[in-house]
């Protein structure tokens, strides 16, 4: 056969056709199974160009120990990757479940420490509150306090003034002798009634209560004498004595018959102390404005200015 009629050839299979009518003398007809797997020229193949024998090909399906090996093999494979992949997935949620751990150890911790935040929170509010009231009380004793402080002050400035004038009102019987000489076989009576004689005051030793100095007795080389104290029996004697003593401001312990360096002789009225910084002050203030005298009369300081 040559290759143009190989080329041609077909099998009865190929050729046959579906009859278009009844044909039932067609010569050779196939059995009722068989069935072309696949056309002639693809099931047959040449075995050699030179050759007129044509061959069937081998079939292209697997068998079934094949397919088991084959499933097996994917199978392991598939097994392999699964766990590999397991094992990957484990150990990242291993990892996984340890952050958590931690996370949550973090958070059980914070929540604690906000428990205790919170809690010392209510206790300084209650603290606050307790604070709170407790400096409202304050606020409320202070302000009676203050209230009770300026009453006590006003009062304690009213009593000052009664007993600055009670003691002045126990010196009004008295008058005081400024510069006498001290000496110590000194009889104070007697110098307080040649005073009294030499201003023109006409007294009696039975007038006089008592004579003394005031003041520790300071030794012989102060400057200045202690002033001598006078009380009398009468309030109108001691008021006598000194206006005839203003009249006399000139007197000098000459004038007593005291030896020694001459000195000038005051008679005062006994003030307290208070009186006699304000007398101080009045005579300064008075120097200063004009003023003619800022005398005392019964502790009370008065002044007038100049006339004219």
């Amino acid at each position: 056969m040559n290759a143009e009629n190989k080329r041609e050839w077909r099998c009865l299979e190929c050729k046959s056709k579906k009859p278009k009518s009844d044909n039932t003398n067609t010569p050779v007809r196939p059995s009722a199974h068989y069935e072309p797997t696949a056309p002639c020229d693809e099931t047959y193949t040449e075995c050699c160009s030179g050759s007129n024998i044509t061959l069937r090909k081998k079939p292209n399906y697997l068998s079934n120990s094949e397919l088991k090996e084959l499933f097996k093999a994917e199978r392991a494979e598939t097994r392999a990757i699964v766990e590999a992949s397991s094992k990957e997935l484990s150990e990242q949620l291993k990892g996984m479940n340890v952050q958590f751990t931690s996370f949550q150890e973090s958070m059980t911790y914070i929540n604690c420490q906000y428990e205790d935040l919170k809690k010392e929170i209510t206790d300084l509010k209650k603290l606050l509150n307790s604070t709170s009231l407790e400096l409202r009380s304050l606020k409320e004793e202070n302000n009676m306090l203050k209230e009770s402080l300026t009453t006590c002050s006003a009062r304690v400035k009213e009593l000052e003034v009664e007993n600055r004038k009670q003691q002045q009102w126990q010196r009004l019987q008295n008058l005081e002798l400024v510069n006498i000489p001290e000496d110590k076989d000194e009889e104070l009576l007697n110098i307080v009634l040649k005073t009294a004689n030499h201003v023109g005051a006409d007294i009696q030793p039975t007038d006089i209560e008592f004579a003394h100095r005031v003041q520790p007795r300071r030794n012989a080389s102060a400057h200045k004498a202690r002033s001598v104290i006078v009380r009398f029996r009468q309030r109108s004697i001691k008021d006598r004595v000194i206006a005839a003593a203003r009249k006399h401001r000139n007197m000098t312990t000459r004038d007593i018959g005291m030896g020694g360096e001459e000195t000038r002789i005051y008679i005062n009225e006994h003030l307290i102390k208070e009186n006699k910084m304000l007398l101080g002050s009045c005579r300064q203030k008075a120097r200063e404005t004009g003023y003619k005298h800022a005398p005392d009369q019964n502790g009370i300081v008065v002044a007038w200015s100049l006339c004219g």
